[in-house]
C-alpha cells in the first residue's frame, strides 16, 4: 500500500467519524431544532359563538327594563376568495395581424392571451390580468379582465 492508498483509507475513516459526530450530535454541532416556548393560554383561531366583540357600559341612572333593548352582535363569515397560481403556459407567439384586424394593416401592436384553469377550461370570472413593463418602446401598465375580447378566444 502506497501513500495514496493510506491517505484514501484515512479520508474514509475521517468521513465516518465526522458522520457519526453529526448523527449523534457530538462535538461543536448543534441540533437545528431549537426549544420553542409554548403559550400557557393560546389564542383561539376562530371566535366562539359566545364571544363578545363590544363592551357594554352599565348606566348609573335607573332605567325602565321594559323599554331597554339589548343588541347582540352577530358574526358573519364571508368566504375567502381562492388564490390560484397562474404561470406562462408557452412561449409568446407572433401572429399575422390580418387574422384579427385586417383594416389596420401592419400599423398596430397588440398584447393578447387567454387564461385557463388546471383542467384546461377557460377562466373568465374572478381573475384580472395585470400587464406591465415596456413593449417596443411603449410603457404598458394596465389591468384587463379575461373574456372581454372574444376575438382572441373564450377567455381572451
Amino acid at each position: 500500500m502506497g501513500l495514496l492508498g493510506f491517505l484514501f483509507i484515512l479520508g474514509i475513516i475521517g468521513g465516518i467519524v465526522w458522520l457519526g459526530m453529526l448523527i449523534f450530535e457530538l462535538g461543536p454541532y448543534q441540533s437545528e431544532v431549537s426549544a420553542m416556548m409554548t403559550p400557557t393560554d393560546p389564542l383561539p383561531l376562530f371566535p366562539s359563538p359566545t364571544s363578545t366583540f363590544w363592551e357594554t357600559e352599565e348606566s348609573a341612572l335607573p332605567t325602565n327594563p321594559a323599554t331597554q333593548q339589548t343588541l347582540t352582535p352577530t358574526v358573519t363569515l364571508t368566504p375567502t376568495p381562492e388564490i390560484l397560481p397562474f404561470i406562462l403556459f408557452d412561449e409568446p407567439e407572433f401572429m399575422n395581424s390580418a387574422w384579427f384586424r385586417p383594416q389596420l394593416g401592419c400599423d398596430w401592436l397588440v398584447i393578447a392571451g387567454q387564461v385557463w384553469d388546471l383542467r384546461g377550461d377557460a377562466v373568465t370570472d374572478s381573475v384580472s390580468v395585470y400587464l406591465f413593463g415596456e413593449l417596443n418602446g411603449y410603457a404598458v401598465d394596465e389591468f384587463r379582465l379575461p373574456g372581454t375580447e372574444k376575438a382572441y378566444g373564450e377567455s381572451g
